[in-house]
């Protein structure tokens, strides 16, 4: 059985206004999970031969990084947050391939509305944190409600987990820590790849990318961390070669994410497990 107490959440965005009035949906992986009130006008939703649409009022969940098109009538208005769910090994807690209406309860909508407002003191710090979990477990309910899966995670090998554990200790850019993770999980690279592969459905070297991507994202919520520390912390040459890495995991720059964070932490690093071992 899973460890709840173990599940980690965040928020990437949280804003209201008026959304782009096209746009692809693919600036972003897809293991996030995009939620909107339309608050006025509507929006269709296309995906490959399949189209959704939603007026005023709908509240409407999807993958951020779907390759989808969208498309919102003129002076549409909405109110947008995306929710990540993890477990430790990096993995998603959900997944689902459709857009999903949700209903406009209290419980979802108003931690969407209190996460617009970034802390400016300890209470209202701890006032958001309380509203970041409120509304991921209003909307965690909605979706698997609504015919969403549920992943649980990694389990049935310690050996696993411990090189995972090695990973976690300390992301960095690089080659993989063979040697470490050979003492710790009593495996060789191969047979370590395989076990990952065949527990997570994703190769070692991508569980080490979630990893890192997860920690950049902690060290980017905090406006006083600059770039250039980040990328020593991480091991990367220069804040040039983070600038490029992440881009090429996540589709946006380390400032891209931080800006649209909105004061929120940003979350762009976590896949869902396809497979978990018995």
């Amino acid at each position: 059985m899973p460890v709840w107490s173990d599940l980690a959440v965040s928020v990437s965005h949280a804003y209201a206004g008026t959304p782009m009035s096209t746009g692809d949906g693919r600036w972003v992986a897809p293991w996030f999970f995009s939620t909107w009130l339309i608050q006025r006008g509507a929006v269709d939703l296309r995906r490959g031969q399949d189209l959704w649409s939603f007026t005023s009022g709908a509240v409407v969940t999807m993958p951020m990084g779907w390759r989808r098109l969208q498309r919102f009538a003129p002076g549409s208005e909405i109110l947008s947050c995306a929710w990540r769910l993890s477990w430790p090994d990096g993995s998603g807690v959900v997944d689902f391939d459709r857009p999903l209406e949700l209903s406009p309860s209290p419980s979802l909508l108003a931690p969407m509305r209190r996460l617009l407002r970034p802390p400016h003191d300890a209470v209202e710090e701890l006032e958001l944190r309380a509203a970041r979990a409120a509304g991921a477990a209003a909307w965690l309910a909605q979706v698997l409600a609504a015919g969403a899966n549920l992943h649980q995670p990694v389990q049935g090998d310690e050996r696993l987990r411990r090189a995972i554990a090695v990973l976690a200790a300390e992301p960095r850019l690089g080659p993989l820590p063979h040697d470490h993770l050979r003492s710790a999980s009593g495996l060789s690279p191969v047979q370590l790849d395989r076990l990952a592969l065949v527990a997570t459905g994703c190769r070692l070297r991508r569980l080490a990318d979630r990893l890192i991507l997860a920690r950049i994202d902690g060290l980017l919520a905090d406006p006083a961390r600059h770039l250039a520390g980040i990328a020593v912390e991480l091991g990367a040459t220069d804040a040039s070669h983070l600038v490029k890495w992440y881009r090429r995991q996540t589709g946006v720059t380390p400032g891209q994410a931080r800006r649209g964070g909105a004061g929120i932490a940003a979350s762009s690093s976590m896949l869902p497990a396809r497979r978990s071992l018995p």
